[in-house]
């Protein structure tokens, strides 16, 4: 059978439980600091985590700030009462016996979040949000089981979908849209390599209407490429039951084999046991402070690419769409209205073509947040009187206050002696030349070098402003 019948015949629903690392200097329920780099195993052990007796936990309140961004971004209906419950279990990551998380209560439901596709826009509903501790890192040999508790304690955004993802495609590009809109709004630094954003699929499917299988769920899946490939191995294993008359497996949580490529059985789904959380009081959220929460938030990415595909034709927007950098310049842009929408188009092709990868965030952040100065370059560039080679310096000139802008007013028939003369020097420096260099054999080369950065200008006026330099450097 041809795979292509096969998918026709298949529905699957998938639903998506994310959790998140929370971009915070203290984890979650004590004054430890967050695990976020490399570190060795156990160099980072708070009494907390460790299940120390008459330990209390001490609620961040930076982990409830940062909560807030992310219901206000996603419409949420958010629980003015924050109550946290114990999820009882015993497994090794967890010392205490109990992870605090939420369950009654949760701290934001019932919003959705737009994902911008070159086809169309696909809004995916948000089930809900909550806060919880993470557990100990398990790393598991032959013959044994080594725990790190580094990341035990740090502060987790658990984020629910509904199961209505039935398309990977679609799956993988709300992943990535999501993981933009937390970078963005410093939620987290979604390292996904560094396990803050780890992914739990929960999934059923159904084939010609008569294979109907429970839902499986397959836990802390940590790249896009694991979640593609460990999908596409599920729907490949329960093709084979269902072309060989079998029943398809009992509802189980399983994990994958990221060598062998293959998810295996870790245990069967099981119901857990909750109780409140008594040593952490209900904390009572203000509707003010809500609201100001929502105001302060910039302009949300998708709101943002909306506007955008309007008014330009841009080709491939889902290269764009997940570039950070280049969203927080435009929400500037438009903020600040520095130049007008219409002129959008023509400042991304200025972005990508001039400023990547040569430019990094801090070098045109710096330019715009001095908004003449800004104009006044772009303007340069849209006349095509700067170019690649020598906006760089032109932007960084213009960082020094003393720097007069006439200097940068070049045209064919006049070079600035200041400007050339500079670009001369720095030249000069860079290759190490010295006054007992046969200056023959150097001036082509420097006539090479200057006509690629001053490409606009009379050959004349370059070959007199070298001869002049390099009859300068010999006098001395």
């Amino acid at each position: 059978m041809k795979k292509e019948i096969f998918f026709d015949k298949l529905k699957i629903f998938i639903g998506l439980e994310i959790h998140i690392t929370v971009n915070s200097e203290k984890k979650i329920f004590n004054l430890s600091k967050n695990y976020k780099e490399k570190i060795s195993p156990n160099k980072n052990i708070g009494k907390w985590e460790l299940g120390y007796l008459g330990v209390l936990p001490i609620i961040n309140f930076q982990v409830i700030e940062k909560a807030l961004k992310l219901a206000n971004s996603l419409n949420m209906k958010i629980n003015e009462t924050i109550i946290f419950d114990r999820k009882i279990y015993n497994y090794p990551d967890l010392s205490k016996g109990y992870q605090i998380t939420q369950k009654e209560k949760v701290f934001a439901t019932s919003g959705y979040f737009d994902v911008i596709d070159e086809e169309k826009k696909i809004t995916v509903p948000i089930k809900s949000i909550h806060l919880e501790e993470d557990t100990a890192k398990i790393i598991y040999s032959k013959d044994e089981i080594f725990l790190d508790f580094n990341r035990s304690g740090n502060p987790l955004i658990e984020l629910v979908t509904d199961p209505i993802f039935s398309d990977i495609k679609k799956l993988i590009n709300f992943i990535k849209q999501l993981r933009t809109l937390l970078i963005y709004l410093d939620i987290s630094d979604s390292k996904m390599e560094m396990g803050q954003i780890r992914i739990d699929i929960n999934y059923s499917l159904i084939i010609d209407n008569i294979y109907f299988t429970p839902r499986y769920e397959i836990k802390n899946l940590n790249s896009l490429n694991n979640i593609e490939i460990c999908l596409e191995e599920e729907i490949k294993k329960h093709y084979i039951f269902f072309s060989q008359n079998l029943s398809p497996p009992i509802s189980q949580t399983m994990k994958f084999d990221e060598k062998k490529k293959k998810t295996f059985f870790s245990r069967e789904k099981k119901e857990y046991y909750f109780i409140p959380e008594i040593n952490i009081p209900p904390i009572k959220l203000k509707k003010k402070q809500i609201k100001n929460c929502k105001k302060k938030l910039p302009i949300i990415p998708s709101i943002l690419w909306k506007k955008i595909i309007k008014k330009t034709k841009i080709n491939n927007i889902n290269k764009l769409i997940n570039n950070v950098d280049l969203i927080k310049l435009i929400s500037i842009i438009f903020k600040k209205k520095i130049i007008s929408e219409k002129n959008i188009n023509f400042f991304i092709n200025f972005y990508l073509f001039f400023l990547s990868p040569e430019f990094n965030f801090y070098d045109i952040n710096n330019l715009l947040s001095n908004k003449k100065n800004f104009l006044f370059v772009f303007n340069l560039f849209k006349k095509k009187k700067i170019n690649k080679n020598n906006l760089k310096e032109f932007i960084k000139s213009l960082d020094n206050k003393k720097t007069n802008k006439k200097f940068f007013l070049l045209d064919n028939k006049k070079i600035n002696k200041k400007i050339f003369f500079h670009y001369l020097e720095k030249i000069w420096i860079e290759e190490k030349f010295n006054n007992s260099i046969e200056i023959k054999k150097i001036k082509n080369f420097f006539l090479g070098r200057m006509k690629k950065i001053f490409h606009n200008f009379s050959i004349k006026k370059i070959v007199e402003n070298v001869d002049y330099f390099l009859n300068q450097k010999t006098k001395n």
